[in-house]
């Protein structure tokens, strides 16, 4: 274990927040970034490198509070503030353990209250103006048999 936290230095804390139980260790759930990004790096393929960069920046905020890095706006690769907004969207209409699934206006008003904070605002601006056809495919997805096994 010392030797992985070692080679992981973007594991270490973050703006004075510990990003794991213990100095120097990246909790499990920020964890993912990293490991994503070490799966698919090297890969030959464009769309896995694109990938790598996704899976490492998908947490990162547009304000610079996420993780791994702290990046800030337009530092984040494009792709990487995208499949951050679908992430936080698919958790917030999503069942948890802990919680009910909430709905898809629920998750948009979320969506419009994070603009510029946790999301970019282009990314955010463009979700709103297709709004409609978003909750389309979500109301599509709820009536395949997969989504009911859920």
């Amino acid at each position: 274990m010392q030797a992985e936290r070692n080679r992981h230095p973007l594991a270490r804390h973050r703006k004075g927040r510990a990003t794991g139980s213990h100095p120097g260790q990246a909790g499990a759930a920020q964890r993912h970034t990293i490991v994503g990004h070490e799966l698919l790096r090297d890969s030959l393929s464009p769309d896995r490198r694109l990938a790598a960069e996704i899976a490492l920046a998908h947490h990162e905020r547009h304000d610079g509070q996420g993780y791994p890095r702290g990046l800030r706006g337009e530092a984040i690769p494009v792709p990487a503030h995208i499949a951050a907004l679908v992430d936080v969207l698919d958790a917030i209409v999503s069942a948890r353990p802990h919680r009910k699934a909430r709905n898809i206006e629920e998750a948009a008003a979320y969506v419009r209250r994070q603009r510029g904070a946790q999301f970019h605002p282009a990314c955010a601006d463009a979700f709103a103006a297709r709004l409609q056809e978003v909750i389309e495919v979500y109301d599509r997805s709820a009536q395949t048999p997969a989504s009911r096994a859920r």
